[in-house]
């Protein structure tokens, strides 16, 4: 048994006591709000119906490299991520944890996805520092949790949100380094912040490289033009934090570089036309501030970061005392994020997280600075005030805001997909009992297959059924054909087709364009010689279809 004598070992052992007893409430709001959206998805979100929208790609990108090259070793999942990278290797590397310590079902990746909240709240809490007291601090990170996107880290899952986390702390961080007087361990400490903002949506390199870059230069110069000595020294510190961030760029660009860049070149330009978002100049101009992103992102969140920044700048106009160097060079750059984004046509509210994130944290250390200055001008009523502040806000929140929710919570075929995916998952199993694995034509070939809607459910939906059953499967993306013709020999090429039936559902969803054309791709598979048409179930009470192309006999 070992014995504590010494005052220094006492007084260690005490502080080290204290940092855990003051960690307690943010871990107690971290599980409260963690535990909430959980039991909110399986009522009404995510969790409630079959895998669906963007959640499932990454759910069977996770679920199928552990299950089909696990059996080989560590190194052949190490080596899918170079044969096949992923779209995103953070989410794919936590849907593999979840499904590795929990199982496979779809509520195990959301749960190793926690550290997305427990991260936001990390950082809510380390903002949060310069107010000292344990209870203003502890109502500043209350509040923060009832922010609409923290409870989208949770019952989405997707990269997207913790991206733009990352990115917010990256921009922090630049703005708020003193590039004369950082040594080598803080260099190696902001770049590994910047890569990890980089790397972790591939595809988000569009907006985190330049918004980086744009912050490292706008601090820079500012540093050089508010203080004139030694400027040599200031550009030879700031130019080797960039060598070392490029260099560490080089094995994400080896890895996921080909892949990223022919990713970013089909939305932005071989099929902009899909990706656009309709709607008016004002519409792309107010949707990451008063228009549908923010407003489902920050909630009333958003008007009040708005404000708080508002309000920061005229305090750093007026008092010079209150004037900190980071500021200008962070507004700056969310100003240049803000109209690059308005310009670009396509508009989604998880693009939006890297803006909403930045501003919110933006406008949270707003809040602090001014607390801050308060005390010291009035060291008795400041803090009162920001307490009394907080505390408001806080009892406003619990009373007018949910502590739950989702981008789109509730999936419209819910129902009919819970009933239809198992008969869908049964037939497949059958057919590759039956006759794939039975046959020298088919036992060597991974069965595709293809379907006409994204309703009741998307192709990576089935797959990711049948590979929780053992059997490996690959899912045509074919959703956006440019003519019948390419939509046919997208639909000749796969192995099985499922498809809803065109006369009695005639549902299309304009979106997804070979939805439209539903009605001549089950006439063209109706009338071709070798094709076998199963009804599986029935959708809204309609037929819904199997078509098997394979002759696995031939």
């Amino acid at each position: 048994m070992t014995t504590v004598n010494s005052p220094g070992e006492r007084a260690a052992m005490s502080g080290r006591i204290g940092r855990i007893a003051s960690a307690v409430p943010y871990i107690g709001i971290f599980l409260v709000t963690f535990l909430a959206n959980i039991a909110f998805s399986f009522r009404e979100g995510r969790l409630a119906t079959v895998p669906y929208y963007d959640d499932v790609s990454y759910l069977t990108d996770a679920f199928d490299r552990l299950t089909f090259a696990a059996s080989d070793g560590l190194w052949s999942l190490a080596s899918s991520f170079w044969t096949n990278p992923p779209h995103s290797p953070t989410t794919t590397l936590t849907g593999m944890l979840g499904f590795w310590l929990f199982g496979p079902e779809p509520v195990a990746v959301y749960i190793a996805n926690a550290w997305c909240l427990a991260l936001y709240i990390a950082v809510a809490a380390y903002v949060s520092r310069p107010l000292r007291a344990a209870m203003p601090r502890i109502l500043f990170v209350a509040i923060l949790a009832f922010v609409p996107v923290s409870h989208v880290m949770v019952t989405e899952f997707r990269p997207d949100m913790v991206a733009g986390l990352v990115f917010a702390v990256a921009l922090m961080a630049t703005c708020a380094t003193d590039f004369r007087t950082i040594d080598l361990k803080g260099k190696l400490i902001l770049v590994a912040i910047a890569i990890a903002a980089t790397v972790a949506k591939p595809s988000g390199i569009i907006v985190a490289i330049p918004g980086i870059g744009i912050a490292f230069v706008l601090t820079v110069v500012a540093q050089a033009l508010s203080n004139s000595d030694d400027r040599p020294r200031l550009f030879r510190s700031a130019l080797s934090c960039l060598a070392l961030y490029a260099l560490a760029l080089v094995p994400f660009a080896i890895l996921f570089g080909a892949h990223t860049v022919g990713y970013i070149e089909q939305v932005l330009f071989s099929n902009a036309d899909i990706w656009t978002t309709p709607g008016d100049r004002w519409f792309h101009w107010t949707y990451h501030s008063i228009g549908e992103g923010a407003t489902k992102a920050l909630g009333p969140f958003a008007p009040a970061a708005f404000l708080l920044v508002a309000i920061d700048l005229v305090l750093f106009a007026r008092i010079r005392s209150y004037r900190q160097p980071k500021v200008l060079p962070l507004y700056a750059t969310l100003a240049i994020l803000y109209c690059a984004m308005s310009i670009s046509n396509e508009k989604t509210i998880f693009q939006g997280s890297y803006f909403y994130l930045p501003l919110l944290f933006a406008a949270a250390d707003a809040f602090v600075r001014m607390a801050v200055a308060s005390r010291e001008r009035w060291p008795t009523a400041g803090p009162f005030v920001a307490r009394g502040v907080l505390g408001v806000g806080l009892a406003l929140c619990v009373v007018f805001l949910p502590l739950v929710g989702a981008y789109s919570p509730r999936y419209r075929d819910q129902n009919e997909a819970n009933v239809l995916m198992p008969k869908v998952a049964d037939a497949l199993f059958a057919l590759n009992r039956n006759e794939w694995q039975t046959s020298e034509a088919c036992r060597d070939r991974t069965m595709s297959v293809l379907v006409t809607s994204l309703d009741p459910f998307p192709a990576v939906a089935i797959r990711y059924a049948v590979a929780r059953g053992g059997l490996k499967m690959a899912a045509g993306d074919t959703y956006f054909p440019r003519s019948l013709p390419e939509a046919l020999k997208a639909v000749d090429e796969a192995d099985v087709v499922l498809t809803i039936d065109p006369v009695e559902t005639p549902r299309a969803n304009a979106f997804i364009r070979i939805s439209t054309m539903v009605p001549e791709i089950f006439q063209h598979l109706s009338e071709k010689p070798g094709t076998r048409k199963v009804q599986l179930g029935t959708y809204y009470g309609s037929p819904y279809w199997l078509f098997i192309n394979r002759n696995c006999s031939a």
